[in-house]
């Protein structure tokens, strides 16, 4: 057991030294803020724009610009300080409207696109044909018609309801759509 738990130790202390060494060169790539290679700075915009668009659109379904700005400057001084560190604040600013707004707010609406998709497949598999279907790319003036249908507005009445109305501890049907959804 002993010897084991040696080994184990051994590894991590292995470990250990390998991530301070991967820290170390990736704070030498990236301390020279603005030349880093075109693949590396993609591939690190990306992640940076995937992870920011998770948190963000936990706060806000439609952030605004100093929302997202702020997102991802929080997200950098958390993650990858060294990183920001080297931007004055006029070159920051200019890097984030050059290299990562369009790509962030593309990628949060890409997000809520999904959560709509999801959202209404949740609602029409729990409602089946008692929801009459509409086209997904339907415009404003068919989508409120359609909502205007008697069967809509009971099936959206009872998205409030119990799931099983028996079931005194039951959850509402809102609750199983979220569930779906998340």
């Amino acid at each position: 057991m002993v010897d084991r738990l040696t080994k184990i130790e051994n590894k991590i202390d292995t470990l250990s030294k390998e991530i301070h060494e991967f820290k170390s060169e990736l704070k030498t790539l990236l301390s020279d803020k603005i030349n880093l290679s075109s693949s590396v700075k993609e591939s690190f915009i990306a992640d940076v724009v995937k992870n920011v668009s998770k948190l963000l659109i936990k706060v806000s379904i439609y952030p605004t610009k100093d929302e997202c700005y702020g997102a991802v400057e929080g997200y950098l001084i958390l993650n990858h300080a060294s990183f920001f560190s080297n931007f004055t604040e006029d070159d920051w600013i200019t890097y984030y409207n050059e290299n990562i707004h369009k790509q962030l707010t593309k990628q949060v609406r890409s997000i809520r696109r999904t959560l709509s998709l999801k959202s209404m497949e949740a609602i029409f598999s729990i409602f089946g044909s008692r929801l009459p279907p509409i086209n997904t790319n339907a415009g404003p003036s068919e989508v409120a018609k359609w909502k205007r249908k008697s069967e809509v507005k009971d099936c959206f009445e009872g998205m409030f309801k119990k799931m099983n109305p028996k079931d005194k501890n039951s959850s509402i049907v809102l609750a199983s759509v979220i569930d779906r959804v998340l």
